[in-house]
């Protein structure tokens, strides 16, 4: 598994760049809305694609917190459909 992060420009403090990851580029900045107990909350899929979310980030820890396995199976399930990058 890699990761890498190249720098495509800068303004001051700021950078722009692409972040590479075994499950494909996200360009930065980027919004990553954050699913929580295996759902981004109050928004559909069709939202976030709207929105330009390329990347959902999924806390793993939640979902191992749950002991039955039906937190795990809605995140996978949710995020199979997702033609961007999925992280926990």
């Amino acid at each position: 598994m890699s990761f890498s992060f190249q720098i495509e420009g800068t303004a001051g403090a700021a950078r722009a760049g692409v972040f590479s990851t075994p499950h494909g580029p996200v360009e930065t900045p980027a919004f990553m809305p954050v699913g929580t107990l295996a759902t981004v909350k109050a928004l559909d899929p069709e939202d976030l694609i709207r929105m330009g979310a390329s990347m959902i980030l999924g806390n793993a820890y939640h979902l191992h917190l749950r002991p039955a396995t039906t937190s795990c199976e809605r995140w996978a399930d949710s995020t199979a459909s997702c033609s961007g990058t999925v992280r926990s």
